[in-house]
């Protein structure tokens, strides 16, 4: 059954049911089993069933909207730190696990292969950044 998300956070997994499932963003829709869509469900203000005849996906980000950064050198300690093109605000990416690389690429608009995981999945989404 498809499901939309339909909370406030800006990414929201399903960590009590075992669906394995992460919503990114308003409107997300993720196709979960049928044994665990009333489970969702039972929590309204998170999850609703989701239109079959609308396409509630958010568009893609605006090409001209995209944020790119530089990769900051010699941090000293072994940190990989990602400074914001426009802002200057530096992001400390050394812990980063696979769904923080994803959340990520998805704020910034960066596109990445659906099949990577671990360094590779890292690799692309900051090369992409700081192209």
């Amino acid at each position: 059954m498809k499901i939309k998300y339909v909370g406030r956070k800006p990414e929201q997994p399903d960590h009590l049911y075992g669906s394995n499932k992460i919503w990114v963003g308003l409107g997300d829709v993720q196709e979960v089993p049928d044994d665990i869509a009333p489970r969702l469900l039972s929590h309204p203000d998170m999850w609703a069933i989701a239109d079959e005849t609308v396409d509630v996906k958010p568009p893609p980000p605006d090409p001209a909207r995209i944020v790119m950064f530089k990769l900051k050198e010699n941090t000293g300690d072994g940190r990989v730190v990602l400074i914001d093109g426009e802002s200057d605000d530096e992001t400390d990416v050394t812990d980063y696990i696979d769904e923080d690389w994803k959340l990520f690429a998805r704020t910034h608009g960066i596109q990445f292969g659906a099949r990577l995981r671990g360094d590779a999945l890292a690799t692309e989404i900051i090369t992409k950044a700081t192209e």
